[in-house]
């Protein structure tokens, strides 16, 4: 009969046992367990702190990055009103438009994951498109085949 532990049998582990205790002595072993506990729970706590040490990290991290794109938002919107200015400069008018064309500068400002639900809608969208056109095209060639076969019946008819 083996047990789970590596295949080993249930007389292998009281023979195993038993060496155990001839070795340490029936005072010792209950110190060596409390020791291994101990060390048990010191390498949890290192774990536990190596944890909330990288989540701080990436904390600080995502701060970072949040500061740098309100930074880019704020470039941006100064970068408009300079090619507003310079529209206005060279122009005399304003027309929103031309200037916001530029470089695509008419879009409102999005982060990186509105970005990327709007790729994934876009790519939706068009498989959506692809798969209407699809059966468009088999709409298409199934009015041909049935005007062709009414073509062909009338012929037999007179």
């Amino acid at each position: 009969m083996t047990i789970f532990l590596f295949g080993i049998s249930m007389g292998e582990v009281v023979l195993l046992f038993l060496v155990v205790l001839m070795l340490f002595g029936s005072k010792k072993i209950p110190d060596l367990a409390r020791s291994l506990g101990k060390g048990m729970n010191e390498f949890r706590r290192a774990a536990d702190d190596i944890k909330k040490e990288f989540e701080e990290s990436t904390t600080e991290i995502k701060e970072e990055l949040d500061e740098i794109e309100e930074n880019m938002r704020q470039n941006s919107k100064e970068i408009r009103d300079l090619a507003d200015d310079v529209y206005r400069d060279d122009y005399g008018t304003h027309d929103d438009s031309a200037v916001k064309d530029i470089y695509g500068l008419d879009k409102p400002e999005q982060s990186y994951e509105d970005e990327e639900k709007e790729s994934e809608e876009s790519l939706k969208n068009n498989e959506i498109t692809a798969n209407s056109n699809d059966l468009e095209i088999e709409d298409q060639m199934e009015v041909k085949n049935t005007d062709s076969e009414n073509e062909e019946e009338k012929p037999e008819k007179e």
